[in-house]
Formats: structure tokens, C-alpha cells, sequence
């Protein structure tokens, strides 16, 4: 046998095979070349042998998987699979070279979306009549979205498996979940910037609701009760009512077409499982009726244990009827 450069395929050693079957040495015979590999043999004195072969192929690199990944310049895949070939995209009419994804395809790649190391199968159902994947390797853990094979590792966030041993991926089905990729019904991550917290695979957020009710005090004009909409995120309610009262300066009284409501004043009062607010309007306001909304916000709260709660409260509606205007109306039209 002769072993010769890859680079200049020149001689560079060469060693003699024993001819017969000694009690050690390996059954000699033709060795046929394999998927561009040729297999050959070295015995030794020392009654060892080692095997060795020569690759002859255009591709330049091939993965674990036998996918061919790069070849030599001016030639392309002529598929995914493994042990595929480099080929010329000139030798194959209606054929273009898809550069972007270095394969023989009827259209051009999608420099925005590679279809991934993981497509074994494509079509030209991409954006602008593209190449697009439509075969992930499943068996090796990589997903279809879009046209595109990700890895497990890399499924893009707001993703998951929609099916266990099937390609596809789909949005995460809480709209609130930003990390579903075992499963998309199942979330493990909520968007916390937005307030969200993960419990048992769903997201939630504290809610306060806020509901107008009859006032109940003299020189109080309108009131609203305010309290946490049901929820299974573990919280200290009190705690968080007494927070309503350190945000009081985040309360703010507006009328629907704008009007200008003036200096009103208000309280917040605590009970067990809510809070009460009372406004009082200024005197001399001009319309007998204004509609008014009690603005939401949102504030962050720490709880004992040192977990960051954004809270959410939710804006408030009702009518004030001006009993001092109407009283001037009265007046004038008498």
C-alpha cells in the first residue's frame, strides 16, 4: 500500500502487507471503496494491524451524522441526507445553486432564515419563493418553525413541542409565557418584565380591580372599592393594600372629554380584604355631569421572602353629578 498527501497526492510512505493468513494476521482480500472512503490494512511484527483510509470527495466536511456540511468552491449538496454528494448546480437543469444553504435547489436561499444544520428535506415555500425546510431530524432533537430546523437547545423563546417525537413548534399557549420548550401547553418561564409569575405551568399577574360603589360619608362624592381579583399566586393581601397607600401619589382623577376636574382630594381607607377611596370634588365646577375614569398604574412590591410582585391596577369609571351646578341651573331658570 502507498499513503499519499491529501493536499499535494504525493507519495509520502508505503508498506508491505503479508501475503497468507498467519496465526495473527487479519483475513486479507480486497478492500472496495465505501462512500468515497478506500479501507486498507497495515500488519506489524509485533502481531498487531491497524486500519486506514483515504478519502476521495469533494466534501470538505462531514458531521457526526454523515451530513455533508461544506465543499469544495463551486459545488453545493445535492441533498441533506447522509452521505450526500457535492455537485456542480450547472450539471442539473432547473436547478439553481442555493448559496445560502450550499444545496442544489429549484429556488434560492433566504439569507434571513438558513434552513439549519438539522433539515433533511426542503421545498420552496419560503418568504419570496425561497428555500424552506420541511424535514427536521427529529430523531436527533431538531424542530421545524417556519421553515427553519432549531436544535432543542436553540427553539426560540415563545416556543415549545407541540407534539413528543414529531417536528413541529408552535407559540407557547399561554400568551404570557415567553419559555415553553418541552411542550408548548406547559409553560416555565413567564414574561416578568410585564408582572407575570409562573405557577404550576401557567402565567398569572396581580390584579387589582376597581369598582365604583355609593359613597357612604358626608362631603365624599365619589367612592371606589379596590381589591385583588382572584388569583393563585401566593401573596400577602395586606401587604399589598398597604402598598396602595405608600403609591397614593399614583392616583389620578381625569374626565372623559378632557374637562378640567380642578383640585379634588381623597383618602384610602384599609379593611381585610379591600380598600375604600373617597374623593371629594372642588366647589364650582361648571357642568352638572362629568364622566370620569379613576386612571390605573402599576407599582412593584417585595415580599417577605424577597420575590418581586408587579402589581397591575385597573382603571375605574363613574359618573359625578354636580349637585352644585344643578342648583345654579335651577336658580337661573327661576
Amino acid at each position: 500500500f502507498v499513503a499519499v498527501s491529501k493536499i499535494t497526492f504525493l507519495e509520502v510512505w508505503s508498506a508491505a502487507i503479508l501475503q497468507g493468513n498467519a496465526e495473527y494476521s487479519p483475513h486479507f482480500g480486497e478492500l472496495a471503496s465505501q462512500a468515497g472512503n478506500f479501507y486498507f490494512v497495515i500488519y506489524t511484527s509485533s502481531k498487531n494491524f491497524q486500519s486506514y483510509y483515504l478519502t476521495v470527495a469533494d466534501c470538505t466536511s462531514r458531521d457526526a451524522n454523515r451530513v455533508c456540511q461544506a465543499c469544495q468552491t463551486g459545488l453545493v449538496r445535492n441533498n441533506l441526507m447522509p452521505d450526500n454528494n457535492c455537485v456542480p448546480a450547472s450539471d442539473y437543469t432547473g436547478y439553481v445553486a442555493d448559496t445560502v444553504n450550499l444545496l442544489l435547489s429549484q429556488c434560492p436561499g433566504n439569507a434571513a432564515a438558513p434552513v439549519g444544520v438539522g433539515c433533511r428535506a426542503t421545498d420552496c415555500s419560503g418568504a419570496g419563493t425561497t428555500t424552506a425546510c420541511t424535514t427536521c431530524d427529529v430523531a436527533n432533537n431538531y424542530y421545524l418553525l417556519n421553515g427553519v430546523c432549531y436544535a432543542y437547545a436553540s427553539i426560540p423563546d415563545g416556543y415549545g413541542i407541540v407534539t413528543p417525537g414529531q417536528q413541529d413548534l408552535q407559540a407557547c399557549a399561554d400568551t404570557n409565557c415567553v419559555k415553553c420548550v418541552a411542550n408548548r401547553t406547559i409553560c416555565t418561564e413567564c414574561n416578568a418584565p410585564l408582572g407575570y409569575v409562573l405557577v404550576d405551568g401557567t402565567c398569572h399577574k396581580l390584579t387589582i380591580i376597581t369598582t365604583a360603589v355609593k359613597p357612604t360619608k358626608a362631603d365624599v362624592d365619589l367612592s371606589w372599592k379596590q381589591q385583588i381579583a382572584d388569583t393563585p399566586i401566593p401573596v400577602d393581601t395586606s401587604k399589598v393594600y398597604n402598598a396602595l397607600k405608600a403609591n397614593k401619589g399614583k392616583y389620578k382623577l381625569t374626565a372623559t372629554d378632557q374637562s378640567d376636574l380642578g383640585s379634588y382630594s381623597f383618602t384610602i381607607e384599609n379593611y381585610d380584604q379591600h380598600v375604600i377611596l373617597d374623593f371629594t370634588m372642588p366647589k364650582g365646577l361648571p357642568k352638572e355631569q362629568y364622566n370620569v375614569i379613576l386612571v390605573g398604574f402599576t407599582f412593584t412590591m417585595t415580599q417577605e421572602n424577597g420575590t418581586n410582585y408587579q402589581i397591575q391596577v385597573m382603571d375605574g369609571s363613574t359618573v359625578y353629578y354636580n349637585s352644585l351646578a344643578e342648583q345654579r341651573t335651577v336658580q337661573t331658570a327661576v
